[in-house]
């Protein structure tokens, strides 16, 4: 479990930059609890981490909604 400090924060901006580096519009973990902390620091407004995070069964219960 992730908790909620500054190393578990450098972490997650680690994850972040690898994501935007990619060119990913979305960032998929197979953690429902990692979706809440990487939203937590998306929500801190800094521009670089503008794309989506989903866990996998809400990506895919998408793609099986969106047919």
């Amino acid at each position: 479990m992730m908790a909620c400090n500054e190393n578990s924060r450098a972490l997650r901006l680690q994850r972040f930059d690898e994501v935007k580096a990619t060119g990913a519009e979305v960032m998929l973990t197979t953690c429902p609890k990692c979706v809440a902390h990487f939203e937590c620091l998306k929500f801190e407004g800094d521009p670089r981490h503008d794309f989506e995070i989903l866990d996998v069964v809400s990506f895919l219960a998408r793609q099986v909604n969106s047919r």
